[in-house]
C-alpha cells in the first residue's frame, strides 16, 4: 500500500511537535534552520535526534558540522521560527548570542549543546543523532507546531 504524500502530511500535522532552531558553524559562518523533529533518543549516553531535509540550504553544513546548538523556542518566538525557516540572510543579525562559540537564540525555552554522534540516511532526509554535552532550560513554556500553526501549551 502506498500513502499519498499530501494525506501523509495532513495526518502528521495532527501530531504536535516542539519547534527549535539548530545552529552550527560552517567554516567561519553561522548556519542554521528551524526544525520540528527534535526528539530524545537515549538517556545514557544522552542522545537527541533531529531530521534535516536533503534539499534544505543548511543540509551540507549541518551534515558536516561537529557541534550543534539546539535552541528550543519559547512560546512567544514564532517570528524566530519563521525567520530561520525562510532564507532570511539577516537571521543571525539580532536576537542571538554565543553559547560556547555556537549561535543560540536569546530567550529560548531551553538550549542543548551537542556533538555529532551519527548520521543516518532516511529517505529524503538525514537523521542527525547528537550527543548532548550541556543542557540548560529557562522558565518559558515552549512553542509547539500543531495542525500547521504555532501554538503554546496551556497548563492543565
Amino acid at each position: 500500500m502506498n500513502v499519498d504524500p499530501s494525506t501523509f502530511r495532513a495526518v502528521l500535522s495532527h501530531v504536535p511537535t516542539a519547534v527549535a532552531v539548530v545552529t552550527a558553524i560552517d567554516g567561519t559562518e553561522p548556519c542554521g534552520m528551524t526544525i520540528g523533529s527534535l526528539g530524545s533518543l537515549s538517556r545514557e549516553p544522552p542522545l537527541v535526534l533531529f531530521c534535516v531535509a536533503r534539499e534544505a540550504r543548511s543540509h551540507p553544513a549541518l551534515r558536516t558540522a561537529d557541534r550543534y546548538c539546539v535552541s528550543v523556542l519559547a512560546h512567544d518566538q514564532s517570528a524566530v521560527a519563521r525567520r530561520f525557516a525562510d532564507r532570511d540572510p539577516d537571521r543571525f543579525r539580532y536576537g542571538m548570542f554565543r553559547l560556547h562559540g555556537l549561535p543560540a537564540v536569546v530567550g529560548a525555552a531551553a538550549w542543548l549543546l551537542c556533538a555529532r554522534h551519527e548520521l543516518v540516511s532516511g529517505g529524503d532526509h538525514t537523521l542527525v543523532i547528537a550527543r548532548v554535552e550541556q543542557a540548560t532550560h529557562g522558565s518559558s513554556p515552549p512553542l509547539v507546531y500543531h495542525r500547521r500553526s504555532f501554538r503554546t501549551l496551556i497548563p492543565a
